[in-house]
């Protein structure tokens, strides 16, 4: 299963300190240094194009394709085993952060002018830096819950194909909900201070500049005294992020999928001379092998962003290659929970069908309606060169016979119809 990496933007660009802003007295108005505009412009189309639009684009679309994906799991066709209740709550996760995603990067969305700080151009939309510290801890906090059910899930499978018998004992559906309630409330614990790491605010003008022409913003909101501290983001994103969030679940996902591939290579082994137990083992292989390739893929971005941020924290004047690096990382989370339910049914037969029967059965009941109607016209609608021969009044026929003669009612054989 593919993992996220977490969604950080602690290298925002628009985190100001606006006692260091430059600023130059050229005859007798103060003006913004020229290099810092020109750096700050080239920040923000990055973040407009790497967020603004990718980021919303992909999120809107994987948001779709999971709850899809989630109206498929909770069919009653696929009910009652514990793999389903683990994608279920997989897909849940998925969407809620693509959902909090989408309201982070709306920030980005309007194209940034040269001169105009990011704070300005959404100096009218105050709920902006209201909703953006929430929301930025709500997708982590579900993308947290993403990676340990995924783990979940991998433990529950490994159990299922390598030890069926212990399987039956500890892969119950009222386990796996404990499991899956226990995930949440963890990740939730985990993810509560990232909830604190930004604050509101209303900033003071620069003495030098409250009675110049530089627009201030009247709201906006920036790293608090925690989020901001040496302790946290050592501590924090340095050794507890990279370990309980990316590097245990990475190291137990990737252990579990080598002896499930290792014990499906045995099984087709064994069973060689049955094609259909060689063709449902073989896709499995196939597929666990991209998941496991594509999942260290998208994790590499997003730890080495967490690794520095973690080091050395924000710096203004080396922040465009974070800036780089941490978007990319960015985009890879979206793609990532946006496809994650992807790999484990693009091999399924079973999957596909039921997604072709669900969205896409009333096409083929219209086609049924149409052929019926089809059909009855085709009954009751004359030819050209004959016409139905109608019963005469001598006619020794019974009216089922008539009828059956006209077209209608069964087809039974006319002399069962007679009178003996």
């Amino acid at each position: 299963m593919l993992q996220s990496p977490a969604i950080e933007t602690n290298l925002s660009v628009d985190l100001v300190d606006f006692q260091k802003l430059e600023i130059a007295e050229a005859n007798g108005s103060l003006v913004l240094n020229v290099d810092f505009l020109a750096s700050q412009h080239h920040r923000d189309l990055i973040g407009h194009y790497l967020m603004g639009i990718a980021t919303l684009t992909i999120s809107c679309i994987g948001l779709v394709g999971n709850v899809l994906s989630i109206g498929i799991l909770t069919s009653k066709y696929m009910r009652g085993t514990t793999t389903n209740q683990y994608l279920i709550a997989l897909a849940a996760s998925d969407s809620m952060m693509l959902f909090f995603a989408i309201l982070v990067a709306i920030r980005d969305a309007r194209r940034p002018k040269y001169g105009v700080p990011v704070w300005q151009l959404w100096d009218d939309a105050s709920f902006v830096p209201h909703l953006y510290p929430i929301c930025h801890a709500f997708a982590l906090l579900f993308q947290v819950c993403s990676n340990w059910l995924t783990a979940a899930f991998t433990a529950d499978r490994y159990l299922m194909i390598c030890y069926p018998f212990i399987a039956k004992r500890w892969c119950t559906l009222r386990l796996s909900k404990l499991v899956i309630a226990a995930v949440w409330v963890a990740s939730f614990c985990y993810t509560l201070p990232r909830f604190y790491e930004y604050a509101y605010f209303t900033p003071l003008p620069h003495p030098a500049v409250r009675d110049s022409r530089l627009h201030l913003p009247n709201h906006w909101y920036q790293l608090s005294a925690m989020g901001d501290s040496k302790a946290f983001r050592f501590g924090y994103h340095l050794w507890a992020w990279c370990i309980l969030v990316i590097g245990l679940p990475s190291l137990f996902i990737a252990v579990l999928n080598i002896f499930l591939v290792r014990e499906i290579n045995r099984s087709i082994k064994r069973m060689r001379f049955e094609q259909g137990i060689k063709t449902r083992r073989h896709e499995t292989d196939v597929m666990l092998i991209g998941v496991i390739v594509i999942f260290f893929v998208c994790q590499i971005p997003s730890s080495v962003s967490h690794v520095m941020w973690g080091i050395r924290g924000y710096r203004q004047e080396a922040s465009v290659p974070w800036l780089i690096l941490n978007e990319v990382g960015n985009l890879f989370v979206i793609l990532n929970a946006s496809i994650n339910i992807i790999p484990y049914y693009l091999f399924g037969k079973r999957f596909r069908t039921l997604f072709v029967i669900i969205y896409f059965g009333w096409m083929k009941r219209c086609a049924d309606v149409r052929q019926r109607v089809t059909s009855l016209n085709h009954l009751l609608t004359p030819t050209l060169n004959r016409r139905p021969r109608q019963p005469s009044a001598s006619s020794s026929l019974t009216p089922l016979a008539v009828a059956t003669a006209s077209g209608q009612g069964r087809s039974l054989p006319l002399h069962y119809c007679q009178p003996r």
